[in-house]
């Protein structure tokens, strides 16, 4: 499990709800997402500099609470590749240590040449490792 810490800042709050709005809490998954994938030494650079790229084809999320200024952190589980497929469940937790939001993202490697979705990397496989999906 990779944990990111994270301030939310008053700039990120809704000023007429007083709280962070649902698209940008899939920003923060993402900023966690990045970090989670640069700490397995797979960084979007060196996906980039190899001619492919990581790009979300599914979001599923569950928004439980308001998410409010301070600090949160966001836990991303282990990556589960299936086939082309890549999963990452993620939860955003508030001070109190209380369930914000969950959410399954599902993403796949594009080739930037062909524009079209490819198979995972070797590099990316061995950093990640396999896992299949849970039945």
């Amino acid at each position: 499990m990779f944990v990111f810490p994270y301030t939310i800042d008053r700039e990120l709050v809704d000023p007429t709800h007083h709280h962070v709005h649902h698209a940008k809490c899939l920003e923060i998954l993402e900023k966690a997402r990045i970090a989670y994938l640069d700490s397995l030494g797979c960084s979007y650079e060196s996906m980039l500099a190899r001619g492919d790229a990581l790009v979300i084809v599914t979001v599923e999320a569950e928004y439980k609470r308001e998410l409010k200024e301070g600090e949160v952190t966001v836990r991303c589980a282990e990556i589960i590749v299936d086939e082309r497929r890549i999963f990452i469940d993620q939860s955003v937790y508030n001070a109190r240590g209380k369930v914000v939001m969950e959410a399954r993202i599902g993403l796949a490697f594009m080739s930037l040449e062909s524009r079209r979705s490819i198979h995972p990397p070797k590099d990316f496989m061995d950093a990640v490792g396999v896992i299949t999906p849970k039945d």
